[in-house]
This record gives C-alpha cells, sequence and structure tokens, in this order.
C-alpha cells in the first residue's frame, strides 16, 4: 500500500513515504515539541498556531507557553497547554510534508543528465507523494503516546496531513517500530507478528472529500453495511465531521455518493464503493473538504473533537 508515517520528536519531526514501491524519509532538523517548539512558531507563524487552539487564547499567552515548553518541558500540561501543544503537532507535521513534497520525486541514486533549460524545470517536478492515493498514515513519538492526545490522534492526523479518499489511521503506541526493522531480515514473520499486535494500533478508517462550497450545503451521502448485518445511512453537509461505529476488525461495505461539487477518489460528483475495516474511533466521514478551511468560530473546532466519540447511528429504513 501507499503509507505515510510522521514521527514527531522532541527536536526533530521525520517524515517516510512509500508510494508506488518507492521508499523516501525526510527530517525537518529543530522542528520539534520541545526543545524544537519554538522553531514551529518561528518557521509556522503564531498565527498558524493559533487558528488551530479551540478557544480564546492571547497571543502572548500562546508565545509564553511555548517558550516555558522548550525551557521547562514539563511533565504534565494544564488544558491551555495542551491546547497549544496539539496546535504545534499540527504545524509540525505540516512544515514536515512541505519538506518531505520536495525531496519524493523519483528514485533516489538515478543519475539524470539535464542541459540549462531542464535547470529551471528541476523545481516544477512533481512530487510522488499523492495525498489521494494515500492508503494509510501512522503517527509516531510519544506525543501520540499521551492518553489525553491519543483521543484526538485521528483529528491531529487529519487536519495536519489532509488525506483525502479512504484511508486508515494508525499510531505507533510502543515506540518501536525502528527496532522491528532491524528484527525483518532475520525473523520476518516475527516482524510482522510484533508490528501488527503490539506495535500499530488502528483507530479507524476515513472517507474525506476534496471541493469546496458554502457552509450547510449538501456534501455527501454514506450507505454503510455491516459484518455484523447493521445498515446505516449519513448525509453530511459541508464542513461537518462524523464518526460512524465500527470496531477494530470489524468490516462493512460502503457507498459514498457525492454531490456534484466534490469528489472521493472515484470522480467529482461520482460514487465510490469500497470494504472498510474500523478501529478504536470507528469509521470517521470528513466533510469539511480539502484543503481544509479552519472556521472563524472556535467552537467548530471543538465540535470536530466531539465528532470523534463514536455514536450510535439510525439505521436506515428497510426497503
Amino acid at each position: 500500500m501507499n503509507l505515510l508515517t510522521v514521527d514527531v520528536g522532541g527536536a526533530t519531526t521525520d517524515v517516510y513515504s512509500v508510494y508506488d514501491g518507492v521508499f523516501n524519509r525526510s527530517l525537518n532538523a529543530d522542528i520539534g515539541l520541545t526543545y524544537g517548539i519554538g522553531n514551529i512558531m518561528k518557521e509556522a507563524g503564531v498565527e498558524n498556531i493559533m487558528r488551530w487552539i479551540p478557544k480564546d487564547i492571547s497571543e502572548r499567552k500562546v508565545r509564553n507557553i511555548l517558550g516555558n515548553i522548550m525551557a521547562l518541558q514539563p511533565e504534565s500540561l494544564s488544558d491551555e497547554e495542551r491546547f497549544v501543544q496539539q496546535s504545534a503537532v499540527r504545524e509540525a507535521i505540516r512544515l514536515g510534508l512541505v519538506q518531505h513534497r520536495n525531496y519524493a520525486t523519483r528514485l533516489k541514486g538515478v543519475r539524470l543528465l539535464r542541459d540549462l533549460g531542464m535547470m529551471f524545470e528541476q523545481a516544477l517536478e512533481p512530487s510522488i507523494l499523492n495525498l489521494k492515493k494515500t492508503n494509510a498514515v501512522i503517527g509516531r513519538g510519544s506525543v501520540f503516546n499521551d492518553q489525553e492526545n491519543l483521543r484526538i490522534a485521528p483529528l491531529l492526523l487529519l487536519d495536519a496531513i489532509q488525506p483525502w479518499g479512504v484511508t486508515e489511521i494508525y499510531v505507533d503506541v510502543s515506540s518501536i517500530m525502528p527496532h522491528i526493522g532491524m528484527l525483518l531480515d532475520s525473523n520476518k514473520e516475527a516482524a510482522l507478528q510484533i508490528l501488527s499486535r503490539a506495535c500499530l494500533r488502528k483507530l479507524g478508517t476515513c472517507v474525506a472529500v476534496k471541493g469546496k462550497a458554502e457552509a450547510g450545503v449538501e456534501a455527501l451521502t454514506v450507505s454503510m453495511n455491516t459484518s455484523g448485518g447493521v445498515s446505516v445511512e449519513e448525509t453530511l453537509a459541508f464542513g461537518e465531521l462524523k464518526t460512524l461505529p465500527l470496531g477494530a476488525g470489524e468490516s462493512a461495505k460502503i457507498v459514498v455518493s457525492p454531490t456534484r461539487r466534490f469528489d472521493v477518489g472515484a470522480g467529482r460528483g461520482r460514487s465510490l464503493d469500497t470494504k472498510v475495516t474500523g478501529g478504536e474511533h470507528g469509521f470517521i466521514i470528513d466533510a469539511r473538504g480539502r484543503p481544509i478551511e479552519i472556521p472563524a468560530r472556535k467552537e467548530a473546532l471543538s465540535l470536530w473533537a466531539e465528532s470523534l466519540k463514536p455514536r450510535p447511528a439510525t439505521p436506515a429504513p428497510k426497503t
């Protein structure tokens, strides 16, 4: 599968990707959540950190919180400090992806002969990083092992990476992925078992639309039939985020029908018929469009976080 992994550390943010069998890695030095959190503010701008905070906090206070986290590295955070840290996570990943997109262009080690004219075309080379064709994203780093952050980890990854189409979401809860890689050559079966049973935790599967519309305009309808025999139908307006219950290991057949303004991977206005599996956060439907426009109302950010709590959905009427 096409895979994208983000590793947010204290002083660096690494991005790893595999697209069409081509592996790429980039490291964004001095961008992290402790020693590097001040550089996130410097590179992204304090206004970009503040846009994700779901309550009104003054710029001066945000700057002070970031400075205190960098200097003191507290073991516990207040609610305001956590909101600021979670916003910094989004911006650290976004900055890492911007850099990674420039690296992930072609097979490394391939020598290309260029003339003077081709030198000016180099910046126009397409990146192989394709968020439509990203089958899975993985978040790793201590920030994703914190229980409070884990509660909204799918939202942090969706906000920062903004994949669209159908994407599975995982986190590395044990921080042993690099060690499993070392084991792979000597004992592939053991490596795969540890990866699936003790390392990766599946948070869920998301279907997201690309497109724009006015708030409240109908974006898509989703019909879901689970392996347990439950049928659900949901209609979402542009800007909404909803979660349907679908447990880990439970599968479902979905039909996603977007309106003519939106695309879920099959083409603008075309339905997508596929099979998905659930996770701890169930099946996530993201009708916020791509790229995501953050609303001026802070309440919307809180509603997005609340929507990650799986809720019983009203079964579709039998025909």
